[in-house]
This record gives structure tokens, C-alpha cells and sequence, in this order.
């Protein structure tokens, strides 16, 4: 409140001469306002803001590219082009809107029409860091990580010291077999950004890579233990504990990977005590920063009923800004009150619909009996937000619980256009994808690819033995398959009824 206050005083000496601080603003002074309350993560505020600037002055570049920015965040990738263009239509030789325009276009997926808006910004800023690491990216989306690795010195040191960047060149040095590299520029990245589970993920895999077996333990077993933890986590978790003499430990991880279930997103647990948190938060109670930690904590040791206290009253004075209502989502949750929150992951998403909100509500309206809804919840999302990998699997995998063969195999590919053919969960469902629609010379071999990584997968070794029992070839295949799965899940009727339809169909081949 107190940055808004000062913001709004300076903002009067720039634009205004009289009255209120606000009722005094001109269109660039309300744009310059959107900036902060942005920059505070007021994103409610930020977006009347920018509103109120383009009522002042529709042609407002600066104002126009503030509302793209916040339609990317609001809505999504795609509606967020559309306000880009218009402000290049305005002016289309200004290089901070070429920078937000092309990065958008790449994470839509517009490869080539990110290349050519970087070669646009090279042409009018022949230095533009920006503009070198979309070229770097697209290199490295090309599978030429080397390249990309000559590249992004051309974005500068300093840029180079940014996430993205960062991320970026530690890909690039893992990929290109320099483990140990990687492994000290993810370390960095971690200490910057330590609730980033995909770059923690990244870093136990080039420990693990480069043989430091206990390291990579240490930092993937927290991830594994999540209730939301990812097959792929979960056996690094295993390989992992074989790998330092603990195979004893490892099965657990291994068995509890066998399921594809898109599982409710989590925070990362905060690296406090209760007692310390609660300290923290006495001695700054409207300080999110110290605040948030103490209600994960108190969720963490179920003290729920208090945690939904401090949620509330957090929300309470930050009603513009998504997070906050993420937080009492999370907690109504965990009390599995999932009508309110649903609520609260509503209010968030008018706010901000990004990957975290989506997941979130389509978790919790699917838990609550609403499968149309969150249906409809993300198709919206997609439709916005093409590429999203999270939203992608989930629809695939609603598509195969529907029966919809062929518009799951379509999906599905996609995303293994995208990730590679070393999903184990994937190629298992891509099998039951084909397999359901009659293609069942495909999907055998994409169980087999499944069981050539993991044999010791519960899923993998039953839909391999399911896929064999319904194309009608190598029925002793289909047997022996169907008995590993069945000595695996010894209460599982389903797999009990097709073990013994397996051995009909054996019999009648001899």
C-alpha cells in the first residue's frame, strides 16, 4: 500500500496538476501505475489501471503492451498476440513490443514467427538480448543444443544471468554431456528460484547423470515424497536409491510410479519450523512473504482450521492479487471443502489464468463430482495456451477415460512430440490410446517401448499384457504378462478377469 501511495505521488508531478493523486493521472501516468501495482503483484489493480490509460489514449503503446502482458497472464498466450499486434500496428518499429510479441509467439509455439520477429528486433537493435536468446531457443527446441550454446553468449553476461537464460544453458550443457556443468549452473538456479520443481527435478537428474547418486537423492526425495510427485520424479527417486546401496527403499518409490493420475498440485514444502514461522509472521503479519511460509507450515502439521484463519485474512487484503486466493484454495482443500475451493480458484482465475489456477480448478471440479465443467475449464485454457504440456496430458488422459481413442492418440502424440519417447507413463497410455481405437500392431509397440524402461511398473506391465490379450497375437506373451501383473496387484479384479480370458485364448491357440 505504501508503494501504491508513493507511486501515486510521483505519478501526479508527471501527469496530473490537481485534485486526488489518481482522478490527476494522464495515459501514460495510469500506464506508469499499472507498472507498479503489477510489479506488486496487484494484478487486478494493474489491469484497471492499464484500462483506465487506454480510455484515456486507445493508441498508448506503452499502455497497450502493459495489457497484453496482463491478457497473457489473464487469459492466455494467444489472446495475448492479438493486443501485441494492435500496438505494432501503432507503432511497428518499437523494440519493447517486438520483445514481448515474439517471446509470446514462442511459447505459443510460433517457431518461425518467433525467428522472424527476432531477426526484426536484430535489424532495428543489432545487440537486442532478447532477440539472441529466442534464437537460442529455437536452436535448442531444433534439437542443435550446440548452437544454441553459441549463441546465448551473444545476449550478454548480464542477461545471461537471468532464469530463463539460465535454465536455457544449463539444458544445453546437460544434453550435450557435460553433467557436471549443468549441475553448477542449476545449483545456482535452484538458490535463486528454491520452490521451482522443475528446475530441482532437472538438477537431481545431471547429479544423477554425473554419478553423484546421494546428491540427487537429496534433492529429488523431497519432490518424490509430494502427493503430487510425477512418475518420472518418482523413479529418479528409485534409480537413484539403487544407485547409493539402497534398493531396499527403492521398490517403494517404483511401486507407487505405476499410476498415470494427474495428481492435485501442491506447494513445496516451506524449509521451516512452525515455531520459527509463527515468530516471523507475529513480527510482520501483513508481510505475505513471511506469512505465506507460516500457513504452509501450519498446513503441513494440520492445523488447518488456523491456516484457513490466516488464508482468509490474507485474501481479505489482497483481493487483486491470484495468489492470494490460490492460498485459501489450497487450505479449503486440504479441509476438503472443494465447493469453496472451487471458489477461491474461481476468484483466481479472473484474475490470473495461468498453468498454476487451471490445474488447480480442474482438480478440484473434477474431485467434486463437476467433470463437465472442468472439462469445459480446460478446453478454455488450451484454447488460449496450445502448447501447455500439464493441460495437454491432462486432456489425453480425460479423452481415454471417455473413450475418445482416436482424440486421445492425437493428443498424446503431441505431447510426445514435444517430450520424447522416454515417458514410460506416456507410451503406456499412448498404447491403450491405440489399442482402443483397433490399431494394435501400434500399440503393442508402444507397450513394448513402455517395458523395455520400466518392466518393474505396475501400469506398464499391465497394459502391455492388455494390449497383447486384445490384439490376438502372442497370447503366452499376454499370459505371462498378465500373471506378473496380477502377482503385483493380487486384489485387482480387472486384471484377475483378463489373466484368465488371456489363458482361454492361449489354450484354443494350441
Amino acid at each position: 500500500m505504501v508503494r501504491h501511495v508513493l507511486a501515486a505521488a510521483l505519478l501526479l508531478a508527471i501527469g496530473g496538476t490537481s485534485g486526488s493523486a489518481t482522478g490527476a493521472l494522464n495515459s501514460n501516468g495510469w500506464t506508469a501505475l499499472g507498472r507498479d501495482r503489477l510489479g506488486s503483484a496487484d494484478q487486478l489493480g494493474a489491469i484497471q489501471a492499464a484500462d483506465r490509460a487506454l480510455q484515456m489514449d486507445a493508441n498508448n503503446v506503452r499502455a497497450i503492451e502493459l495489457r497484453g502482458e496482463l491478457v497473457r497472464s489473464q487469459f492466455g498466450l494467444v489472446a495475448a498476440l492479438i493486443w501485441f499486434e494492435r500496438g505494432l500496428q501503432v507503432d511497428p518499429d518499437n523494440v519493447s513490443l517486438l520483445e514481448e510479441y515474439g517471446a509470446t509467439l514462442g511459447e505459443a509455439g510460433r517457431y518461425r514467427d518467433m525467428l522472424r520477429v527476432a531477426r526484426r528486433i536484430i535489424s532495428l537493435d543489432s545487440r537486442n538480448s532478447r532477440a539472441f536468446y529466442m534464437q537460442a531457443v529455437l536452436a535448442a527446441r531444433a534439437g542443435d543444443y550446440a548452437l544454441a550454446k553459441r549463441i546465448l553468449p551473444l545476449a550478454g553476461d548480464a542477461f545471461n544471468e537471468i532464469p530463463g537464460p539460465m535454465l536455457l544453458d544449463a539444458i544445453c550443457e546437460y544434453e550435450l554431456g557435460n553433467y557436471n556443468r549443468s549441475v553448477d549452473k542449476l545449483q545456482r538456479l535452484v538458490s535463486m528460484q528454491p520452490d521451482n520443481l522443475t528446475v530441482r527435478t532437472l538438477l537431481a537428474q545431471a547429479m544423477y547423470r554425473a554419478g553423484n547418486a546421494l546428491d540427487a537423492l537429496d534433492i529429488i526425495r523431497p519432490i518424490a515424497e509430494r502427493g503430487d510427485a510425477d512418475s518420472y520424479s518418482l523413479m529418479l527417486a528409485a534409480r537413484a536409491f539403487e544407485a547409493s546401496d539402497q534398493r531396499d527403499r527403492a521398490g517403494g518409490a517404483i511401486d507407487d510410479s505405476m499410476q498415470s493420475a494427474i495428481r492435485p498440485v501442491m506447494a513445496f514444502a516451506e524449509q521451516v519450523t512452525l515455531t520459527g514461522a509463527a515468530a516471523e509472521a507475529r513480527r510482520s503479519p501483513d508481510d505475505a512473504r513471511v506469512v505465506v511460509p507460516y500457513i504452509r507450515a501450519l498446513m503441513v502439521t494440520g492445523n488447518l482450521d488456523e491456516a484457513f484463519a490466516e488464508a482468509a485474512r490474507l485474501q481479505a487484503a489482497n483481493m487483486g492479487v491470484a495468489d492470494a486466493h490460490l492460498l485459501v484454495g489450497d487450505v479449503e482443500v486440504s479441509r476438503g471443502r472443494l465447493t469453496e475451493a472451487v471458489v477461491a480458484f474461481e476468484q483466481a482465475r479472473a484474475i490470473s489464468f495461468d498453468e498454476p489456477v487451471m490445474l488447480r480448478l480442474v482438480d478440484a471440479l473434477s474431485r467434486s463430482g463437476d467433470g463437465v465443467r472442468a472439462g469445459r475449464t480446460l478446453a478454455e485454457y488450451l484454447a488460449f495456451n496450445p502448447t501447455s504440456l500439464a493441460a495437454l496430458r491432462i486432456a489425453g488422459y480425460r479423452a481415454l477415460d471417455a473413450g475418445d481413442w482416436n482424440q486421445a492418440t492425437t493428443i498424446l502424440e503431441r505431447v510426445r512430440a514435444r517430450i520424447g519417447y522416454n515417458d514410460y507413463i506416456l507410451l503406456a497410455n499412448l498404447a491403450r490410446a491405440y489399442s482402443g481405437a483397433g490399431r494394435h500392431d501400434i500399440a503393442v509397440a508402444e507397450a513394448a517401448m513402455a517395458y523395455r524402461i520400466a518392466p518393474a511398473n505396475i501400469m506398464v506391465t499391465h497394459v502391455y499384457g492388455q494390449v497383447l490379450l486384445q490384439s490376438g497375437k502372442r497370447p503366452k506373451a499376454a499370459v505371462e504378462l498378465l500373471e506378473k501383473a496380477a502377482i503385483m496387484m493380487p486384489d485387482n479384479a480387472e486384471v484377475a478377469g483378463e489373466l484368465v480370458r488371456a489363458k482361454v485364448v492361449l489354450r484354443k491357440s494350441r
